[in-house]
Formats: C-alpha cells, structure tokens, sequence
C-alpha cells in the first residue's frame, strides 16, 4: 500500500477518495455486526432450552439489543484491525470495506 497521507478527504489518489474509504470503513464493519447479531437471532431458538430462555429474557428490551449488535460491530473491527497486517489486502476489503486507513488532516482556517 502507499502513502495516501496527502490526500483531502474530497480528492482521490488513485482510487478512493479518504472520505469514501472511511465510510466504507465504517459502515461495512457495521454491516457484519447486523449479520452476525441476525445469525446469533438465528441460532438462539438451537439453543437449549434454559440458556435460550436466559438470552431470550436479556435480549427482550430494544436498549439491550441495541447493545449487543453495537459489541458485534465493536469486536469485529478490533479483532479484524488487530489481524489486518497478517491478512491479504483483499480479505481486508471484504470484512474493513478498504484495504487502507484514510489520512485525516487538521482543517485549515485557524479552527481548533
């Protein structure tokens, strides 16, 4: 991968613009977090019948469902980003939406 670090948010190099990467960034980690939290929904009535009532009976507010989905999306970019060096480029796009981190600068103007 290159040095993307010049990069504006609006301006490609090459491919994505930084923008377009950190939405992907963010948005397709969340996209497996619903699919794995739709699986677990899934799976739950396999469960035996004490463990799946037990589930049943912490996963009945929105609030707590809210939260587990919100884990999924939390634990699956942090284990992805902590694998990332080790996986090929394109098992990164796959389960990151980009194989590369965009560069973020400081905003010109004097704000901050």
């Amino acid at each position: 991968m290159g040095d993307h670090s010049a990069a504006t948010p609006s301006e490609p190099t090459g491919g994505l613009s930084d923008r377009a990467v950190s939405y992907l960034r963010t948005a397709v980690p969340a996209l497996w977090g619903a699919a794995i939290a739709a699986t677990l929904k899934a799976l739950a009535p396999h469960l035996p019948p004490a463990l799946y009532q037990q589930l049943a009976d912490v996963l009945s507010s929105a609030l707590a469902q809210s939260l587990v989905v919100s884990a999924a999306i939390a634990g699956w970019y942090w284990v992805w980003r902590r694998a990332e060096p080790y996986i090929p480029d394109w098992a990164t796009r796959v389960v990151l939406g980009s194989a590369r981190t965009p560069a973020y600068r400081a905003p010109s103007g004097g704000e901050g």
